[in-house]
């Protein structure tokens, strides 16, 4: 039991002692990495501003609509009578 004890304790401070170094690490590396994604989304962004005058770009085409089912019927357009 002592030796668990002991085992436990020694767990503690070891995982305490290298959360202090490890969890900064950890937290720089993850803010220097999104800092980074960020710039590349601006460069990216400003790349794609910087167009010809006049010139259209598409960037997404919605698919084709399907037609519905044959018993729908046909549109009919109609004028309206009044009495």
């Amino acid at each position: 039991m002592l030796r668990f004890l002991l085992f436990i304790i020694l767990f503690y401070f070891i995982f305490k002692i290298l959360a202090k170094v490890l969890f900064p690490w950890f937290l720089a590396s993850g803010i220097n990495k999104m800092n980074a994604d960020k710039q590349k989304n601006y460069q990216d962004f400003i790349k794609n501003k910087k167009q010809e005058e006049g010139r259209v770009s598409v960037d997404y085409i919605p698919p084709k609509a399907k037609h519905s089912s044959s018993d729908e019927g046909e549109y009919v357009d109609y004028e309206e009578v009044k009495d």
